[in-house]
């Protein structure tokens, strides 16, 4: 378990480091980019407990927005998971497989700008978690 756990948190790091060296220029295109379609993930949540009790409760949610050229990004939410936002863009190669895929949509005119945005900067357990960050995302056209 330690072993999975040292190598989950090494995929993170290295990911938060690919997008941290984007170039100001690449991130403002990628921010701008159209979206064509939008599906939403949910997964577990992080925490100790038996199976059971997992189902029982919340999941944690994402939405994997394709871009025109077929790039795909996870936007999501969550406590401390970004700086100037708490709503966050990340390759979705990095999703373990206890992401499963929900609603799916087309998508006409919003950007990647628009999904971080729906998701909101700030996090709150009770009023502003990724359910409701994931909600707002899957109202974009």
């Amino acid at each position: 378990m330690k072993i999975i756990a040292v190598s989950l948190t090494l995929v993170a790091l290295l990911n938060l480091e690919f997008i941290q060296n984007l170039d100001a220029q690449t991130l403002t295109q990628l921010y701008n980019s159209k979206v064509v379609s939008a599906q939403r993930y949910e997964r577990p949540l992080d925490f100790k407990a038996p199976g059971w009790i997992k189902l029982l409760l919340p999941k944690h949610c994402g939405v994997i927005v394709t871009l025109e050229g077929g790039q795909r990004w996870l936007v999501h939410k969550g406590n401390e998971f970004g700086q100037a936002s708490e709503t966050v863009v990340v390759n979705p190669s990095f999703m373990s497989s206890a992401w499963s895929p929900s609603v799916y949509k087309t998508i006409r005119s919003s950007t990647v700008g628009d999904y971080v945005k729906a998701g909101g900067p700030s996090y709150n357990t009770v009023f502003d978690n990724c359910q409701h960050a994931c909600n707002r995302m899957m109202r974009l056209s």
